[in-house]
């Protein structure tokens, strides 16, 4: 290991012996609590992630006019993943004000123009190296920060220079982090603007859903002729075995309802059996109900279901945040696999969201290679991990041996991985 490793990515920071109640020096939260000045009319501030009570109607407003829609970071998944946390101690949100507000002020003298929550990630490279990173909880998928459009510059400056300020690991990592869009613009533009360097480490390809098409046209451009015959074919058959309905729930009266059906749906199939259905699991099944309540109440949830003689028998779950529906979950009736359900309700739940003129585009909250969803969604994001050196007018050492570390933990975990898997497989061999 270099000499000076730990100086340089700043391992063991004051913010490490704040925790430590042996400590003297000022605890974690009142020093990540002081507000940072910045120019140019933004302010910065980091707070505990437990009070998130005190920021809920400006985060949530923020999540609905982001450029970039994340479901994910929205405050009341925050909060129902938080109470799934045994410990909330290292858990922080970044928020960058806009003092001047513009038009999104609703009134206000400021407006919040960017946040995302994170993490001390303690030892991350080692028993002396931690980091800083992006809290993407257990149910999350995407760690594309809030930011009003336009913002994204002075979002990446403020919150940067914020985190450095308030004693954190030097190095911040952003996990599946939107890649083509306007956070990573205006994270390139800030770290050339403050000479900071950054390092993207992984790409991860995602499916969406974004085209100009109506759905019908949208399907038949994704799908071959052959296999949108099929499809219609095997609709048609389904509908000979009984009434073959196709049902959308979006009220809140609906919606609840519809989503117990599902989550018996799911338990039903291969992921009850497995033990990873929502019904198995309950840490899922507290947020997945506090969050589906709580979006019913708002109207951004649809359920889609296609119904055999009153009975569902594919169904999917999606939620709306800002113009982005999220499709968040689906089951079928695996006795009816050969009619392909689960198949011909995606096909369904496509049709409606090119459709929907409120709704400017998906998130299939899958990567790549997904064999149904990259039939039906032709086009693909990319989301990165990324490592960003918090330090202005920096060197450049700092990330590269970020970089090394970071990609050689990932490997190793990589590899072990694939033993455990043989393992596992070899064990069930002998049952």
């Amino acid at each position: 290991m270099p000499r000076g490793l730990g100086v340089l990515i700043q391992g063991r920071t004051a913010l490490d012996t704040a925790a430590d109640p042996r400590s003297g020096s000022r605890s974690a939260e009142s020093r990540a609590a002081a507000q940072v000045a910045a120019p140019e009319g933004f302010r910065a501030e980091i707070v505990p992630l437990a009070d998130i009570a005190t920021v809920f109607a400006a985060l949530e407003r923020l999540a609905h006019r982001a450029g970039e829609a994340n479901v994910f970071f929205e405050p009341t998944v925050l909060e129902a993943a938080m109470a799934e946390v045994r410990r909330t101690k290292g858990l922080f949100l970044v928020l960058v004000w806009d003092d001047a507000g513009g038009d999104e002020t609703d009134g206000d003298e400021r407006v919040l123009a960017g946040a995302m929550p994170i993490e001390l990630a303690r030892h991350r490279w080692g028993p002396w190296l931690s980091a800083t990173q992006v809290w993407n909880h257990r149910m999350g998928v995407r760690g594309t920060p809030l930011i009003l459009p336009g913002r994204g510059t002075a979002f990446w400056m403020h919150a940067l220079d914020a985190i450095a300020a308030a004693g954190f690991p030097r190095i911040l990592l952003m996990h599946t982090m939107k890649a083509d869009g306007e956070a990573m613009r205006g994270l390139e533009a800030a770290t050339q603007r403050s000479d900071r360097h950054f390092s993207v480490v992984n790409h991860t390809p995602y499916i969406s859903l974004n085209t100009d098409l109506d759905g019908e046209a949208y399907l038949k451009a994704s799908l071959s002729a052959r296999r949108y015959r099929r499809s219609e074919k095997a609709r048609e058959s389904l509908g000979k075995t009984g009434v073959l309905e196709r049902k959308l729930y979006t009220t809140e009266s609906e919606v609840l309802p519809a989503f117990c059906q599902f989550l018996e749906l799911e338990a039903a199939g291969w992921k009850g059996r497995e033990g990873t259905a929502i019904l198995r699991k309950p840490d899922a099944l507290r947020f997945f109900l506090k969050v589906i309540a709580t979006f019913a109440r708002r109207g951004d949830v649809q359920v889609d279901t296609l119904e055999l003689d009153g009975r569902p028998v594919a169904m999917s779950v999606a939620v709306t945040s800002g113009k982005t529906a999220f499709c968040w979950k689906t089951a079928y009736e695996e006795s009816l696999s050969k009619y392909t359900p689960g198949y011909l309700t995606v096909m369904d739940v496509t049709r409606r969201i090119v459709d929907d003129p409120s709704i400017i585009g998906a998130d299939s909250c899958t990567e790549a290679g997904h064999s149904m969803m990259e039939s039906l969604w032709s086009e693909k994001s990319d989301a990165a991990d990324i490592l960003i050196d918090t330090r202005p007018a920096s060197t450049g050492i700092a990330i590269a041996i970020a970089e090394r570390l970071e990609k050689g933990r990932r490997r190793l975990r990589g590899t072990a991985k694939k033993v455990y898997h043989a393992l596992r497989g070899r064990l069930a061999a002998l049952r």
